[in-house]
C-alpha cells in the first residue's frame, strides 16, 4: 500500500471531479466567451460550477473567480 504525504503539491480529485474534467475535455470544451453553440455550452457550464461553488461557500455567486493558474 502506498502513502502518499504530499498533498498539498498535488491531491488526487475525487471521481466527480474527473468527471467533469473529462465531459468538459471530451465534449464541452469550447471557449466560454464565444457566441457559437459549444462556447455557449460551455459557459452555462462555468456558471453552474461558479453557482455550486458559492452555494457550498455560503456567498454570492459574483464573489466566485476562476483563474487560470496556480
Amino acid at each position: 500500500m502506498a502513502v502518499y504525504l504530499d498533498n498539498s503539491a498535488t491531491t488526487k480529485p475525487c471521481k466527480e471531479a474527473v468527471e467533469a474534467i473529462r465531459t468538459a475535455l471530451e465534449e464541452n470544451y469550447g471557449n466560454p466567451s464565444s457566441l457559437h453553440n459549444l462556447g455557449i455550452e460551455a459557459a452555462k457550464t462555468v456558471i453552474k460550477a461558479r453557482q455550486s461553488i458559492a452555494d457550498v461557500l455560503d456567498c454570492e455567486k459574483d464573489e466566485i473567480f476562476f483563474t487560470s493558474g496556480g
